[in-house]
C-alpha cells in the first residue's frame, strides 16, 4: 500500500513538473514568435499618414523594446501644454563629430515628423542587421558620429494642427487657443487651426531665434497661427531647449525639414570657408534629393534655427523642404518622399566624419584687420550712416582692401577706406 502511494506520489509531481515545463516553454515559444512579427506591423512612422505625438510616443516605446541599448532618450523641454520634446541619439556619445536632424518646428508641416522618426528607424535597423552604406557597416559610421533626432519640435502645435482645440489638453490653452483666433480675426474652427504654425503660445518657433531677430518686422504683432516672432529671442520653452543643446554640442552640421517645396535653402550671410562648406554641400544633398538649392535668404523670412546656426554658431546649417502640397499624405506620396531623403542622414553623418562638414566657430574682429571686399559684380558702397539708404561716400571696388574700425549692427560694418571712414555692408566683406 505504501509503495502504490509512494508510485501515486511520484507520478503526481512527474505531472506537475511536465505542465510546468510546458507552460514555461509555451510562454516562451509565444514571447519568441508572436513578439516580432507584432512590433514589425506596430511602426506607425511607417503606416499613418497623420503621425501624433501620441503614434510617436508608440514608437518610442516600440524602439526601446527592440533596440535596447542602441541609442538613449532626452527629454529637452516641457511645453505649455505638457508635451515633452524629446531628443533621440544613436552613435557614439565620444565622437568628436555630432549632427542633428529635426522636424515639425512649423506644426502643419508634421509629415516632416513622420519622415525623421522613419530616418532613425532605418538607422536601428541597418545597424542591426550589419548593412554597409559606401563600403562601411553602419554600426562603424556610428563609431565615428553621434547622431540627435528631434523628430517633433512642436508638439503642441502639430497636436493643434492635426485636431484643432480638442488636440489641446489643457482648459486653459484652449481658452488661449480660442484668443490667438480671435487676435487673427479668424474662426475658431478646423480650417483655422489646421493651418497653425505656431505653438501653443501661438509664437512661430522659427522666427524665435537671434538671426536678424530684433530688425525682422513678422508684420503681426500678436501671438498668431504663424509668423509671430514673439517678445524676445529663444522666449519659448521649445526653441530655448534646442539653442541650449545646439550650445553645448556645438554641431558640425544641423538639418531642418520643413515642407512643402522641394529646395534645400543652405545660406544666411556666411562667409568664406564656411559658405564654401555650406554651398558644397548644399549641392551634395540637392544630387541626393533631387530638390534645387537656393542661396536666396532674403525671399524668406530670418530668425530661423538654421540661419541662427549659420550667423552665431559658425554651424553648416540646411533647411531642407520635401514636397507634398497636403501634410497629410498618402502612402505613394510618403513613399516618394522617402526614397528621396532615406540616404540624407547617412551622408551628412559620412560627410561631417570626413571632415567635409564641421563648425567654424564665428571669430570676433579687432580694430585693424583688413577685409576684403567680396561678392559683388563690381563695387559696394562705403556709407555715411549703417543704413541702406544713407549717403554714399565712396565706391569700393571688388577684390579692394578695407581696414575694420568695429561693429555697427547685423547688417554694417564701420570701416576706413582709402583714408575714408563710413559703413559697409557685412554680407560683401570677408
Amino acid at each position: 500500500m505504501k509503495d502504490d502511494q509512494k508510485l501515486n506520489t511520484l507520478i503526481l509531481l512527474f505531472c506537475l513538473v511536465s505542465a510546468a515545463v510546458f507552460l514555461v516553454s509555451g510562454r516562451w515559444r509565444q514571447v519568441e514568435t508572436d513578439e516580432p512579427e507584432h512590433r514589425e506591423e506596430s511602426w506607425l512612422c511607417r503606416s499613418s499618414e497623420l503621425y501624433t505625438y501620441d503614434e510617436m510616443m508608440h514608437d518610442i516605446d516600440l524602439m526601446r523594446f527592440q533596440f535596447a541599448g542602441q541609442f538613449r532618450v532626452d527629454s529637452l523641454a516641457l511645453t505649455a501644454d505638457g508635451r515633452e520634446v524629446f531628443d533621440i541619439v544613436i552613435g557614439n556619445s565620444a565622437a568628436n563629430h555630432r549632427i542633428m536632424v529635426n522636424g515639425a518646428i512649423h506644426a502643419r508641416e508634421y509629415v516632416t515628423s513622420r519622415l525623421v522618426m522613419c530616418q532613425l528607424l532605418d538607422i536601428l535597423e541597418k545597424e542591426e542587421d550589419g548593412t554597409q552604406y559606401k563600403g562601411n557597416e553602419i554600426r562603424e559610421v556610428l563609431e565615428d558620429t553621434e547622431i540627435h533626432f528631434l523628430p517633433m519640435l512642436n508638439p503642441d502645435g502639430v497636436e493643434i494642427s492635426q485636431s484643432g482645440l480638442d488636440g489641446l489638453r489643457t482648459p486653459a490653452m484652449k481658452v488661449r487657443a480660442r484668443s490667438i483666433a480671435a487676435q487673427d480675426g479668424q474662426p475658431a474652427d478646423e480650417l483655422y487651426f489646421s493651418q497653425w504654425w505656431s505653438n501653443a503660445n501661438g509664437v512661430d518657433l522659427n522666427r524665435n531665434f537671434d538671426a536678424l531677430w530684433k530688425k525682422y518686422d513678422d508684420g503681426v504683432h500678436h501671438p498668431s497661427y504663424k509668423k509671430y516672432k514673439g517678445t524676445s529671442v529663444e522666449c519659448e520653452a521649445e526653441s530655448a531647449a534646442v539653442a541650449k543643446l545646439v550650445r553645448e554640442k556645438k554641431f558640425s552640421a544641423i538639418l531642418c525639414y520643413h515642407a512643402p517645396g522641394e529646395v534645400i535653402y543652405w545660406y544666411f550671410r556666411q562667409n568664406g570657408e564656411l559658405r564654401r562648406m555650406t554651398e558644397a554641400y548644399a549641392e551634395e544633398l540637392s544630387q541626393i534629393t533631387g530638390y534645387r538649392t537656393d542661396v536666396n535668404f532674403q525671399s524668406v523670412d530670418p530668425a530661423g534655427l538654421k540661419d541662427w546656426a549659420l550667423e552665431k554658431e559658425g554651424i553648416p546649417g540646411f533647411t531642407i523642404e520635401i514636397g507634398g502640397e497636403d501634410n497629410q499624405v498618402d502612402a505613394e506620396e510618403f513613399r516618394k518622399l522617402w526614397e528621396e531623403n532615406r540616404y540624407v542622414i547617412l551622408e551628412t553623418a559620412v560627410a561631417a566624419a570626413e571632415g567635409r562638414l564641421f563648425r567654424i566657430p564665428p571669430r570676433i574682429l579687432e580694430a585693424g584687420e583688413h577685409l576684403t571686399v567680396v561678392k559683388c559684380s563690381e563695387y559696394t558702397y562705403l556709407r555715411a550712416r549703417p543704413n541702406s539708404r544713407a549717403e554714399e561716400l565712396a565706391r569700393i571696388p571688388l577684390d579692394a582692401e578695407v581696414t575694420f574700425e568695429g561693429y555697427a549692427n547685423d547688417e554694417f560694418y564701420r570701416v576706413t577706406y582709402q583714408g575714408q571712414t563710413g559703413y559697409a555692408m557685412i554680407n560683401f566683406l570677408e
